[in-house]
Order: C-alpha cells, then structure tokens, then sequence
C-alpha cells in the first residue's frame, strides 16, 4: 500500500513540476480533481481559483515557519496556545471544499504574520530565560503585505512546479504534507468540542517545521511514518470528543430514502456542524439528512435524539450528490435543498 501511495505521489509531482503555476494553478489534494489526475486553469472542480490556490500555498508556507519557531519554542519549555488555534485555522482553511473567499485568506495571513512574530519572540525570550543560544531558522521570516494580488503572487512561487532537489524526497514530503492536513481537520473538529492537547499540538508543529528542511530519503519515510504515528493519537482525541459530547454510538437501523418534504442535506464530518443544524431546525419541519462520511452520526445518542434526523441520503462524499431523486417528492409547497442541481442549470444555460 505505501509503494502504491508513493507511485501515485511521485507521478502527480512529476506532471506538477511539468506545469508551471505562474500560468494558472497545479492541484491534485482530492480525489475530485479532474480525470483523477490533478486541476489546472481556469477552476478545479471543486471551484477553487488560481488566486486562491496559490493563497493556500502561501497560507501553507507561512503556517511552516510559525511551526518551526513554535517547536524549537517547545524545546525550551514556550507554548502559546493562540500559535497552536492558528495553525489549525489555517491549515483547515486549506483543504477541499472550504470557504473560497480570498478576503479570508487575507486575513488569515495577516494573522499568520502576528503569530509568527509571537513564535519568535517568544522562543527567544525562552533561550534568554533558560540561559540556551537560539538556532538560527534561515528563511524564518516573514512580513505580511496586504493585497489579495500581492499575496497570490508570492504564493505562486511556492508551487509544486518550484519545488527543488531530490524529486523522490519531494513527493514523500508531499505525501506527509497532505497527511498533516487531514490530521489538522480533526484537530479543528476536537478543539470546537473543547478537547485539546498540548502533546499533539507540539508533535504537529514539530511534524510541519520538518516539512522544511532538507532530506534524505530515508529521513523523507521515517516523516512520513511519524505523520502516521501522529495521526492515530489525533483520532484518539477526536474518538474522545464525539464520544464525550455526543455519546458511544449504538447499533442503529438507519433510512436511506427520502421522504416528503423541505430538507437539509449535511456532508463533511463535522459532528458539531450538525448538531447546530438539527437544534437549529428542531421544530421547524425540516428534515436533515446526513451524507457520505457523516453516516455514522446517526448513531450517536445525542444527535439520533432529534426526530427530523431522518436517514442518510447519497453515496460516498468524492461521489456529488444528485437532487433528482429527492425533487421527484417535491410539491410546489414542499422544496428540498437542491442548490447543486439549480447551480448546473443555469452553467447550462
């Protein structure tokens, strides 16, 4: 399995390093992208622009360099948990199907630029107290300038098309980058439920600050393996924040056909977003549905207690859900979600 992953990584970063992002963007983070391959110009499929794809790579670098004052920081006994919120802000804000506003992006660099100047200075005043020399981070710097064009300008000079050195070494670093930013979703999802954990946060800051080093192949797996490490004790933490607020699932007949009447159809997996749906539709005689990975939360006491979470509808979360089954039940009184199939409509026209 791991020289099929890293098969697949090595032949995605070499069409990578053949495309140059300077004329449009490079990704292949899902497994929507088109012809299972990788997006270009002029969107991904998911939506994403050029400018907000090399926004995230910037967003992405900068996230690095915080991480790497923060782990050199935890090696002199400095945490600071606003770091550790940002950093699992931010690499969340990367992923498949997120908030695409570029604006936000801003934002989130500006404040990466604020807890960048945090990390260091805190480090530092650590070294200081604990009469230890600072290392020296070469490129560990970095200055926010505003402006969405701006930005994007300088993140296209960290596409994959930019990367240099070993290029097996790059594709497994890739390979670990994408498994940290996983991880980091279900870091964001524990910490919304209040469940944190110091160890965790400084294990993935010293995981991201790795990301910039150079390497060995060797030293490129064994990061790799570490990321896998890390993971497990991240859905530990996770399993414990469902669990602690939602209760342990139970074995659950669950409905998978769709019933009359307005609905809600929720993806993702986040538990929390959906329990602030179905509280917020209690009454209201609206139906939610789950979808894709959000299957199991009909199994969860806290949230199988609402009487309007009526089943799961549609197939896995890469597969789009299609609407026409659900509009065959609709009355011109009753609509259903179906903002997806209006959406293609009117690209059709």
């Amino acid at each position: 399995m791991i020289r099929l992953l890293l098969k697949t990584t090595r032949f995605l970063c070499v069409q990578g390093r053949q495309y140059s992002s300077d004329l449009g963007m490079f990704c292949y983070q899902c497994e929507q992208t088109r012809n299972n391959k990788f997006c270009t110009i002029p969107r991904g499929v998911c939506e994403k622009d050029p400018t907000v794809a090399a926004l995230q790579d910037l967003l992405v670098e900068v996230g690095k360099r915080v991480a790497t004052y923060a782990n050199l920081g935890a090696g002199v006994g400095y945490a600071n948990a606003d770091v550790d919120r940002w950093l699992l802000d931010a690499y969340f804000s990367t992923l498949t199907n997120v908030n695409f506003d570029p604006k936000r992006f801003e934002i989130f660099m500006q404040e990466g630029g604020e807890m960048l100047k945090q990390a260091r200075k805190g480090y530092f005043d650590a070294c200081k107290k604990t009469n230890k020399t600072p290392e020296t981070v070469v490129n560990g710097d970095w200055e926010f300038r505003p402006g969405i064009e701006v930005l994007a300008k300088e993140g296209r000079v960290y596409g994959i098309d930019k990367k240099k050195g070993d290029w097996n070494v790059t594709c497994i670093k890739e390979l670990a980058q994408y498994g940290l930013k996983g991880g980091i979703a279900y870091l964001h999802h524990a910490m919304r439920l209040g469940y944190k954990d110091p160890e965790v946060y400084a294990e993935t800051a010293r995981l991201l600050s790795c990301l910039r080093k150079e390497m060995k192949l060797d030293e490129a797996l064994k990061l790799a393996l570490d990321v896998g490490a890390w993971n497990y004790r991240v859905t530990g933490l996770l399993d414990r924040a469902n669990t602690g607020v939602y209760g342990n699932p139970e074995i659950t007949e669950v409905r998978t056909t769709p019933v009359k009447g307005k609905c809600i159809v929720v993806s993702g997996h986040d538990l929390k977003d959906l329990a602030l749906v179905l509280s917020q539709t209690e009454g209201r005689n609206i139906n939610v549905y789950t979808h894709g990975e959000m299957l199991p939360c009909n199994a969860y006491p806290k949230l199988k207690k609402y009487k309007h979470l009526i089943g799961n509808y549609g197939g896995p979360w890469q597969r789009p859900v299609s609407y026409t089954h659900l509009r065959a039940h609709e009355t011109r009184h009753d609509l259903v979600c179906r903002l997806l199939l209006e959406k293609k409509k009117k690209k059709k026209k």
